[in-house]
């Protein structure tokens, strides 16, 4: 019987403990490898059309580019590679700009190794891994802050019903609580599955160009 084959990761990342600590556990495990780690993003860019792997890990906080910086151009080269961003940082700017970019994900670097590990597989398999944090953070970018009543905020909530449907609201609110995926599946009596499936939507649809430019607005 054949051994499956590993799936590949690029990681740009500047912190060289980090990824030898990620690449030890990911290998251990069995289902990833970390075929090759760039410390600086020009270098990463020039030889990313000689690059193959299943998945790019971007790290934000780089040297002269950030991993934001880079999405677009993994994009662009590698269509069919899974993109997650790996920082420290969940500024709204960021965030926002890895939607708009083209991030398949956004996880932070101080979550724990097997929840890291999680988010790859989520990624791998059409998923759209996002921390509890950011989860938080995309809630606040979409006007969720029912306390505000003001005539902006109503001007708010009218591009959030045009960008998301109700039930992906749902989905969104139920991770900004800290829910898994199979914890909201049970709450909203659906399969984990379409939970995967809502967020892959939302992400999408903060990516795409005209629906990302209204919600770039909620941060001016």
């Amino acid at each position: 019987m054949d051994i499956p084959r590993p799936s590949r990761i690029i990681a740009l990342e500047d912190d060289a403990s980090f990824t030898a600590t990620l690449k030890l556990f990911l290998e251990d495990e069995g289902e990833f490898i970390i075929k090759q780690s760039y410390r600086n993003p020009i270098h990463f860019l020039g030889e990313l059309p000689r690059l193959d792997a299943e998945v790019f890990l971007l790290d934000v906080n780089l040297p002269k580019l950030s991993g934001v910086d880079c999405v677009q151009e993994v994009r662009r080269e590698k269509p069919d590679s899974r993109i997650i961003i790996l920082t420290i940082q969940d500024s709204d700017e960021t965030i926002v700009e890895a939607f708009k970019q083209g991030a398949d994900g956004f996880i932070l670097k101080d979550d724990p190794l097997d929840s890291i590990l999680e988010s790859i597989r989520e990624a791998i398999h059409g998923g759209a891994p996002m921390s509890r944090s950011i989860a938080k953070k995309v809630v606040k970018l979409l006007g969720k802050a029912p306390t505000i009543r003001d005539e902006a905020q109503s001007t708010t909530n009218k591009v959030v019903e045009s960008i998301l449907t109700p039930k992906e609201l749902q989905v969104l609110n139920l991770l900004a609580e800290g829910q898994s995926y199979k914890d909201a599946a049970q709450h909203l009596e659906i399969s984990p599955e379409t939970v995967k499936t809502h967020v892959r939507h939302i992400f999408e649809k903060l990516h795409v160009r005209n629906k990302a430019e209204a919600v770039s607005r909620l941060l001016r």
